[in-house]
């Protein structure tokens, strides 16, 4: 068997937590004095005991092995040790317990845009970056106008960095992170940086160097992106490992832990209730088919997202829309309610009113969903949109599978009909030709 290229056995990192010094024993004499006009010449509160507990164990019993060529995502809520396990990795700061066994050079993007000096140019930042980043000066005239053509600020490297527009500077420092050359890559939540079109790019490249053997230790929060690039998952939960498996596995659960359905949420009066000057919004709810509110439903059935609402002014000629996302932020599906026969186009006295859309079951893939409501006025004027208006789960009822158990392709799951049938008698093939063996 082939020894890992990351071996952590029972890896722990406590900080001791002292008392604080008062506040007031730290600030200038002019922050004092304010501060003691504020408080009326009482004492600013001080902390007790609870407040420093004596020590924090930020990593507890982390046992993990890291083969060569893993593309690891590290996920969990913040506060869970995800930065603490990759600056032990990074040598930055050593384990309280544990061992650590690591073959290979580690390179590290703990921090997008480490060592950039704000009064040189863009042309010296890249060289004084990358050397502190652990790259030879050879390795960087090599790189260097790659780092620049990817940066894509060439017009601008010469000019002093303080000049630069906070997602340039961005730009230019992850680009130089992007382009180390070590066995083993650390990469700290860097892909918030630049506008999409460039955070494409940064996924790109880093799908690149997943995908040319090196072995990567990803944080991030962005699940999309883990998904996409990594081969494997770990959950940090408290400083623990949660969880070692696929990044569908682990995302699964780390997603189950940070919701609960919200099937439902109403408002008692419209002088309280979201919208505009033509409607409020009564009430959002998901239903089964007996019209009770539900967080939870099997893919195969179909249930109904109920909007109720106040018409305000008369003659109102009003609709609504639906918009479903997954647990990615990707749009799903919407609808709007522009066909719907009764009310659509008609002027409306004020009141009440009630708008029901039908989802259909074998339509849907497992997961977890954020409804959006809209209203709307005529023409598709007065828009008001309620985000996250309501949060269902759909589980697999198992009716599609048959003999198949593995990972579904795409956002949603319908039940589309299959035939097929025998065209041609013919047993032996030309592999080249396609045509039976003998055939002129």
């Amino acid at each position: 068997m082939s020894t890992p290229a990351i071996r952590l056995e029972d890896v722990g990192k406590r900080y001791r937590l002292h008392s604080a010094p008062s506040s007031l024993a730290l600030a200038s004499a002019a922050t004092r004095n304010a501060l003691r006009r504020v408080l009326k010449g009482k004492r600013a509160p001080q902390p007790t005991a609870d407040h420093y507990p004596g020590e924090f164990w930020a990593l507890r019993g982390i046992t993990l092995d890291i083969e060569e060529g893993d593309v690891v995502g590290v996920v969990g809520r913040n506060g869970a040790g995800k930065s603490t396990l990759l600056k032990i990795l990074s040598r930055i700061t050593p384990p309280t317990t544990g061992q650590i066994e690591i073959r290979g050079r580690v390179g590290s993007l703990l921090e997008v845009g480490t060592g950039f000096n704000p009064e040189l140019s863009g042309r010296e930042n890249v060289y004084l970056s990358a050397a502190i980043l652990g790259m030879k000066g050879a390795e960087i005239k090599a790189e260097f106008d790659r780092i620049v053509e990817f940066s894509g600020v060439e017009s601008f490297l010469d000019m002093p960095v303080k000049h630069y527009s906070s997602g340039m500077y961005m730009r230019l420092a992850f680009a130089v992170a992007a382009h180390l050359r070590h066995e083993i890559l650390l990469i700290d939540e860097v892909l918030a940086v630049g506008d999409a079109a460039f955070q494409q790019k940064c996924i790109g490249r880093l799908n690149d160097e997943a995908s040319s053997g090196r072995t990567v230790l990803f944080v991030s929060h962005n699940m999309a992106a883990v998904l996409s690039l990594c081969n494997k998952a770990l959950l940090l939960q408290d400083g623990r490992n949660a969880k070692t498996g696929t990044p569908d596995d682990v995302i699964g659960l780390y997603l189950g832990q940070l919701t609960e359905p919200r099937p439902e949420r109403t408002w008692v009066r419209p002088n309280d209730a979201p919208g505009n000057r033509l409607f409020r919004v009564k009430a959002a709810r998901a239903v089964r088919l007996d019209g009770t509110p539900c967080g939870r439903f099997s893919n195969d059935q179909d249930w109904f997202v109920e909007i109720d609402y106040w018409s305000l002014v008369p003659g109102s000629k009003l609709g609504t829309t639906l918009a479903v996302y997954d647990r990615m932020g990707t749009c799903v599906f919407g609808s709007l309610s522009n066909l719907e026969p009764q009310w659509h186009g008609i002027p409306r006295p004020p009141g009440t009113y009630r708008s029901r859309v039908r989802i259909p079951g074998d339509f849907m893939k497992e997961g977890v969903y954020k409804i959006a409501i809209l209203l709307w006025g005529e023409g598709y004027t007065d828009l008001f949109r309620l985000d996250e208006a309501l949060e269902i789960e759909i589980f697999d009822s198992g009716d599609l599978r048959g003999d198949y158990f593995g990972g579904w392709e795409g956002v949603v799951h319908p039940r589309l009909e299959w035939r097929c049938e025998r065209i041609a008698e013919d047993a032996n093939l030309d592999l080249n030709s396609g045509k039976p063996i003998g055939d002129t």
